[in-house]
């Protein structure tokens, strides 16, 4: 299992390791992308793709990221940093390779940028993995590519070209930069590229300049570093660069120079280092370097923090394991030898050689370690302060291979001169003898357990015997027949047979292992994957179990001495990948495949694809899909059950899949093995009760519902006329009266309840749920009966509802593809008018309470209705004006006057008069506004940056942050509804809580919890109190108390829960998590 890679791939690319929204560093190393933690210091693999991944670009989310790959029909795969889940893949368009990637401001586009000749470009609409748009892209290479987040215009940048790119049908038409108004040049490459949320656009060039760009036009420029600049990072604070001269600068937008960082001196590269990679978020700047290393810099303290160290890109052969330390040591063509650490994953030393490094070995009693050199030197160093000791020059050729024998007195020194020299470790390295017969360079050597013995491999596929003493070629067979081996790293010899493919040698294979207890032999080869065999493996073609991570040829592989770890190394992508290693009969779902035939040389394709989708708050909300399914079960006369089911989904993760069957044994005690049966049965036979076949006599109350739908609805939290709380979860309709902690439940509905609206007269509530043909319900918070339904005109779920000034007429939003509207005289069950909506989804509906003007929004519009004719609704889309920029308004309130208020996904409030932009509040909130009401006096708003804001008039008055306040800390708290009423303010978030503050004295309250918004599997009840506890996905265990019906302690875990158990006595808690651990708790 894959524990740990060694560096990252930097030497190529540019911003190879970004910040995601949790903190982590996503980042690319080989065939494989990897989520790093800094805090915890490990990492999460996506193992999707098949060859080097060369490019990544993280959503607007935070969250998810697509990367590129290499390859005739090169692959590119758009999945979730927490999950480790596909989400989609794209191939067929490009050739050879994906150079640069990029997500739009609203994260539905992807552009992709080939490495065929033309560069070819491709738009792509990633959740449906379809092609929108393509182009040739530029006869000279492009180096990035990016979005404008203000117009979707695409940007790419490269060999003596900046180009402006719009879609126009199914075509992208391109425009090349006018470098004339800002002095600059385009006889230069642009390597790097960077835009802002407003749409500020920035490029660095190889003579080390700064362009940033208006109107497709240089608007400024700005000499920033001595050489090309390879990284540009622009964020709301400034913007951020890298470059040649391991500078790492931060300017303000207007480019106007703040601070340097000098990376040179932080470096432990071979040069001057170069940097390849800069993200910014807060106030930390991460940065990669040539060198594979990632540093972490506080700004305002000024202090980089090493996070990781790899080998520069390039062959690492060299690896050995410590013989009795949980360390190894590795070597590569960087010239540096280098000693790590397993347990706290770090390096520990490092030597920089005169040449390239091919071979190490660790002396018996590990404080010696050997380096063989490109140039025939083997050098050797004290382990714990690599200081040379001493160094000998008896080849003119690259040594390949040095080996301890088991007693530790002599050293077997394999070289492309086609020797095996052996030295006396004892006697200073003495040199002892050769053994002479390979006819091309030896590259494997291994000692008998008598030291007396050892054999050789050679590039010509030869295996030889050879005698110690004599320094003589072995060629009887039965001489070694018998022979223990202290080692097997040979790739050939009788207990390696079966590692080669049918009919033919070990093509390809590179290197070998056995494991410590000599049961498992491992294999790698050129093809990036690493084999697990059984030991010895006789039989041509035998099973074997197979691993990716390396791009593609596997240099060493090498096992810790107590058989926990096992390490391999890149002949090509220069990694080091620690491997967790389970022992025979616990290789947990690791499935035995055969091996290779000759038509299958190619490795495996890694990765399954996962369609659960989970994106940023916006694009969770368009991706969501309500409903429940259906399933029907039969009985035999066998007793066997079987449930036929139609996609039972809840949440992710599927039940039963289509037309899939499950069985179930019901049957009590069958006919046969009758004695077994009495003996179950207490000795009497077992009848059949009379009444088996009817209900039971007893019967369920609902008596208390935990938490709120606050993570996919919005505005669905109101005070009625008494001042109780109406609210909605699951099926069920809530009425809350807080003095007393009493709920009162409106049960009607047969679905899950989605959008929720109240009636002027502060009683009547409308519901409306998902289905094939889903229902609203109009009902009475006073008495909590149904008053009327609606149903009939909606297809898969009602998304919004909203009523008119004075009640009469409510309208509703559907789930269909053209999110139908429909006017209602409720009372009568009439409809009075049906539209279709928009082909984008709609997220709130008003009417206007002057005139009854309809207002919808959503994605990219906001439209006003008005009743014409019979049954007939007519559009009018707002007007921005010259101001204005058209995007994504979430929600909308009115005014008394009759002005509308959206909230936008970049955090502005727009006001409107008429259909007309008359004023925008910009920046009202840090991220889209999800919520909006109006009261006497003004408007309250609510934000994903987690605050809520008074207006008076149209200033903002008070500011409640709720930031910080959250139960758990998993999911972080954002405002998704909010309303006043007599100088108090009624919260919910998107973790599911309900606060209430009041205005006056600014005191915050906590009235509703529960866990947020994920699967909760895990429940079980005290065996002697009465209190219960529940576990769910988003990371939390929670206790309840029956008397109180409130949480009395909540904990944070490290993962999500599947299941708890309390112990007989009560007084401890086994909390099982979705990564296989269980945790016990008091």
């Amino acid at each position: 299992q894959m524990e740990f890679i060694y560096g990252f791939r930097a030497h190529d690319t540019r911003n190879g390791a970004q910040y995601t929204g949790l903190g982590e560093i996503v980042m690319i190393a080989g065939a494989t992308a990897v989520v790093y933690s800094p805090i915890q210091h490990s990492q999460r693999f996506f193992n999707g793709h098949t060859d080097d991944v060369i490019c990544q670009a993280l959503h607007p989310d935070m969250v998810t990221v697509a990367t590129g790959q290499v390859g005739k029909k090169a692959l590119l795969c758009v999945w979730d940093t927490r999950t480790m889940q596909t989400l989609s893949q794209m191939r067929g368009f490009h050739d050879h390779g994906i150079c640069a990637v990029g997500f739009n401001g609203k994260g539905n586009l992807l552009v992709s940028v080939g490495m065929d000749g033309d560069h070819s470009i491709a738009l792509w609409n990633w959740q449906k993995g379809a092609k929108v748009a393509s182009a040739t892209g530029h006869s000279r290479r492009i180096f990035s590519v990016a979005f404008n987040p203000s117009d979707d215009s695409i940007i790419t940048c490269g060999i003596q070209h900046v180009k402006f790119w719009t879609v126009t049908g199914r075509l992208l038409r391109g425009k090349t930069g006018d470098f004339s108004t800002g002095g600059g040049t385009k006889e230069q490459a642009f390597l790097s590229l960077t835009v802002s949320k407003k749409g500020r656009i920035f490029t660095g060039s190889e003579q080390g300049e700064i362009y940033r760009w208006k109107n497709m036009a240089v608007d400024s420029m700005v000499l920033a570093h001595e050489g090309p600049v390879f990284a540009l990072w622009v964020c709301r604070d400034g913007l951020c660069s890298g470059g040649k001269d391991g500078k790492v600068s931060i300017w303000s937008l207007s480019l106007n120079h703040l601070v340097d960082f000098d990376m040179r001196s932080q470096s432990v590269g071979l040069e001057r280092t170069r940097i390849r990679s800069v993200c910014w978020l807060v106030r930390t700047v991460l940065v990669g370097t040539v060198d594979a290393e990632l540093f972490e810099i506080d700004i305002e303290a000024g202090l980089p923090t090493l996070l990781l160290q790899g080998h520069r890109a390039g062959p690492v052969p060299a690896l050995v394991c410590h013989p009795s330390k949980r360390t190894f040591v590795t070597g590569g063509a960087d010239w540096t030898v280098r000693v790590w650490d397993m347990e706290v994953r770090k390096q520990l030393n490092l030597r920089t050689m005169e040449c390239p490094v091919c071979a190490v070995a660790i002396s018996l009693d590990g404080n010696q370690v050997t380096v063989g050199l490109e140039n025939g030197k083997f050098v050797v160093l004290n382990l714990r302060s690599m200081r040379p000791i001493l160094e000998r020059k008896d080849r003119k050729k690259a040594i390949n291979e040095l080996k301890y024998s088991t007693n530790g007195k002599f050293l077997a020194v394999g070289s492309d001169d086609c020797y095996v020299d052996l030295y006396d470790v004892l006697d200073k390295y003495e040199w002892i003898g050769t053994c002479q017969g390979h006819m091309s360079g030896v590259l494997a050597v291994d000692w008998s357990t008598d030291s007396k013995q050892l054999h050789s491999d050679d590039r010509g596929k030869n295996h030889m015997f050879w005698d110690v003493e004599s320094t003589k070629e072995i060629l009887v067979a039965a001489e070694v027949r018998d022979v223990e081996w202290s080692t097997w790293t040979s790739t050939m010899g009788w207990p390696a047979l079966g590692i080669a493919p049918k009919f033919s040698g070990p093509v390809g294979i590179n290197s070998a292992c056995r494991s410590a207890f000599g049961d498992t032999l491992a294999t790698g080869d050129d093809w990036g994957t690493i084999k697990l065999f059984r030991f010895p493996c006789i039989t041509p073609g035998a099973r074997c179990k197979r691993y990716g991570g390396h791009s593609s040829r596997v240099g060493k592989i090498r096992f810790s001495f107590e058989e926990k770890t096992m390490v391999s190394t890149g002949l090509v992508d220069g990694l080091v990948i620690q491997w967790r290693y389970m022992s025979a009969g616990k290789l947990l779902e690791a499935e035995e495949v055969p091996s290779d035939d000759e038509e299958e040389m190619e490795m495996e394709v890694r990765g399954a694809i996962n369609e659960a989708k989970e994106d940023s708050d916006v694009e969770r909300e368009l991706s969501t899909k309500f409903g429940r399914g259906d399933s029907q079960m039969t009985m035999d006369k066998a007793g066997i059950m079987t449930v036929k089911s139609h996609r039972m989904v809840i949440g992710k993760e599927v039940v039963v899949e289509d037309g899939q069957q499950s069985q179930l044994n019901v049957q009590s005690i069958s006919n046969e093995g009758e004695g077994d049966a009495m003996a179950l049965a207490g000795k009497r036979e077992w009848r059949k009760p009379m009444d088996a076949d009817e209900a039971p006599y007893n019967c369920l109350q609902l008596e208390h519902v935990y938490g709120y739908r606050g993570h996919d609805c919005r505005n669905n939290l109101v005070y009625n006329e008494e001042g109780l709380l109406v609210y909605m979860v699951g099926a069920v309709g809530v009425v809350y009266r807080k003095e007393e902690h009493m709920q009162f439940f409106y049960s009607a509905h047969t679905d899950d309840i989605i959008s929720l609206a109240i009636h002027p007269d502060r009683h009547t509530i409308a519901t409306g749920q998902v289905g094939k043909s889903p229902m609203v319900h109009l009902w009475s918070s006073q008495t909590m009966q149904t008053l009327t339904t609606l149903r009939g005109f909606h297809e898969l779920g009602i998304a919004a509802l909203g009523f008119n000034k004075d009640g009469s007429k409510l309208a509703s939003v559907g789930l269909d593809l053209d999110h139908s509207i429909a006017v209602w005289d409720w009372k009568s069950q009439t409809k009075l008018a049906t539209a279709p909506g928009s082909t984008e989804k709609i997220f709130d509906i008003r009417f206007n309470p002057v005139d009854d003007v309809l207002v919808t929004c959503g994605v990219r519009h906001i439209k006003f209705w008005t009743l014409v004719g019979d049954n007939q609704l007519k559009a009018k889309r707002g007007v921005y004006g010259q101001e204005g920029v058209q995007q994504t308004m979430l929600c909308n309130a009115f005014t008394d006057a009759g002005l509308a208020l959206t909230g936008a996904q970049s955090g502005d409030i727009f006001l409107w008069k008429g259909s007309h932009l008359e004023w925008q509040f910009e920046a009202a909130h840090k991220g889209p506004v999800f919520a909006l009401s109006t009261y006497p006096d003004g408007f309250v708003s609510g934000g994903k940056d987690g605050r809520v804001r008074l207006w008076s008039g149209l200033d903002p008055v008070k500011v409640f942050d709720f930031s910080s306040t959250a139960v758990a800390t998993t999911v972080p708290t954002r405002i998704r509804s909010a309303c006043w009423r007599d100088g108090k303010v009624l919260v919910g978030t998107m973790s599911n809580e309900i606060f209430e503050v009041d205005e006056r004295t600014m005191t915050q309250r906590l009235i509703v919890q529960s866990h947020a918004g994920s699967e909760v599997w895990g429940l079980d009840c005290h065996p002697r109190d009465h209190i219960f506890a529940t576990g769910g996905e988003d990371r939390t265990v929670r206790i309840y108390k029956v008397s109180t019906r409130k949480p009395s302690m909540v904990r944070e875990l490290e993962d999500g829960v599947k299941c708890v158990a309390y112990s007989p006595d009560g007084l401890l808690l086994a909390v099982g998590l979705v990564s296989g651990k269980i945790i016990i708790l008091e």
